[in-house]
């Protein structure tokens, strides 16, 4: 027993070994193309904080930084959107290490995509986030479409088979599935219905048509109130819209971008508006009626404004709202330097709002 045990533990080690120092090959991979990357873009000092600060040594994605501590937590949510970025900037090899990386540390054997791993002993939280398989099912198309390679559809097309047995019931999306109840909970969070994104996936997989539909049917079917403010959530079971008292103002432009129809987002956008012309700020939570709850900011919230400004091409306000992140910028970051607090879903998705922006010609006039 002694003489297997031995035998088994010569063959292990190596084997183990041999993957941990492949995995620090692919970390130093990541850290050199985004270093590579401050090279030719405007936003560098953004990149080169992001790469310094929040990349770890296998190349996982950090999700925050709290009193000057790294999470132990990675996040898909986080992997979507610098995939996004690589291919706003055509980098397909950046593109390809993070793919590598979501196959290996995200990827169920049963097909459905991980939404947070412990980046530390690789464990995941054995559940779905609808949004995050959305966005990476939506780079994957994105990626086939600039580059050609028919590799990524057939990964797009096994990504798509996990959220059509996971992430969907009849022909409606669900918000998640629990992997370790095996239950699929049977609402929809409105934020999590990107229908541009949703659209395009649709043009590749067909089967996505009918999930389009039913997605822009809840998004913008709910009944008008006299709040500014959409519902956070449709239940399928009692066949209702949910609001909330208090009103997470992230979410809710989230919400504000998912829309097609512009005349939608009038009121809100007239909403954030008036906030900025008394306050000179948005606060993070606000009550239904439209009263702020807390005093804090969320940086994140003017970057996605920007956008909804751009999206009704209102480019003066875009420019103006973004500028008010300055007052969180510090040492090229973005975030409480005083507390040392940093996440990294404001600073990618503050590099694809200007990425958009530069694309447009809105920055660097």
């Amino acid at each position: 027993m002694k003489k297997f045990i031995l035998i088994l533990l010569i063959i292990v080690i190596p084997i183990i070994f041999i993957d941990n120092i492949q995995d620090y090959f692919y970390g130093l991979r990541v850290k050199n193309h985004l270093k590579e990357l401050e090279k030719k873009v405007s936003e560098k000092d953004l990149i080169k904080f992001l790469r310094e600060r929040f990349i770890d040594k296998r190349g996982l994605i950090i999700s925050e930084i709290r009193n000057n501590k790294p999470s132990n937590y990675s996040l898909l949510e986080s992997y979507g959107e610098l995939m996004e970025y690589a291919l706003q900037k055509k980098e397909q090899k950046l593109f390809d290490i993070l793919l590598r990386n979501i196959k290996k540390y995200f990827l169920s054997q049963e097909g459905y995509l991980y939404w947070r791993i412990n980046r530390k002993t690789l464990r995941p939280d054995n559940a779905t986030a609808l949004i995050d398989s959305l966005r990476i099912l939506y780079n994957l198309v994105s990626a086939y479409e600039n580059f050609r390679k028919e590799e990524y559809l057939k990964e797009a097309q096994k990504i798509a088979d996990g959220i059509l047995k996971y992430n969907t019931f009849r022909e409606y999306f669900l918000d998640t599935y629990d992997g370790t109840s095996k239950k699929k909970i049977f609402k929809i969070s409105l934020f999590y219905l990107d229908l541009e994104k949703i659209k395009k996936i649709s043009l590749y997989l067909p089967e996505f048509k009918k999930y389009y539909s039913s997605a822009k049917n809840i998004l913008e079917g709910y009944t008008k109130t006299h709040s500014p403010f959409f519902p956070k959530e449709y239940d399928y079971i009692s066949k209702k819209y949910i609001f909330t008292e208090n009103i997470n103002i992230l979410e809710q432009v989230l919400i504000a971008l998912n829309m097609e129809n512009k005349k939608n987002i009038d009121n809100f956008l007239n909403f954030n508006n008036m906030e900025l012309y008394k306050n000179g700020k948005i606060y993070s939570y606000y009550h239904l009626k439209g009263e702020k709850i807390v005093n804090n900011e969320d940086p994140t919230i003017y970057s996605l404004i920007s956008r909804l400004y751009m999206k009704m091409e209102n480019k003066k306000k875009a420019l103006e709202t973004l500028k008010l992140i300055q007052r969180f910028e510090n040492k090229k970051g973005i975030g409480d330097f005083e507390n040392m607090n940093f996440y990294v879903f404001t600073q990618l998705e503050t590099l694809l709002t200007l990425s958009m922006m530069e694309k447009r010609g809105y920055v660097n006039e």
